[in-house]
């Protein structure tokens, strides 16, 4: 890096050049509680992958655990789902899941 571009990222200057450019790239998703349809799918995928790094096998959901987590008001963070439902896989003694196996406040 020659001093003269040294001298544009140390200061700043490329920073707030990217921040400009990405502003104007804008991503529009959904949060999850509109995308009730696709909660069960994310929830069997992150449980195949936390029973798989744990060597478990993948516990199913019960009825009324899919009717919490379809009606849960997520806030839209899905790391958020993803914890709860991961966590319920890593708890998990049943080979099926309730409601209450999987911690929603």
């Amino acid at each position: 890096m020659d001093a003269s571009a040294h001298e544009i990222v140390a200061g700043g200057v490329l920073r707030q050049e990217l921040a400009f450019q990405l502003q104007k790239i804008v991503i529009s998703a959904p949060v999850l509680r509109e995308r009730s349809d696709d909660i069960l799918q994310l929830a069997a995928h992150f449980m195949a992958l936390v029973a798989e790094h744990l060597n478990k096998k993948v516990p199913s959901l019960s009825p009324e655990a899919e009717v919490a987590l379809k009606r849960y008001a997520w806030s839209g963070n899905v790391r958020e789902w993803e914890h709860c439902v991961s966590g319920a896989v890593v708890a998990a003694e049943r080979a099926t899941l309730n409601p209450a196996d999987l911690a929603m406040e």
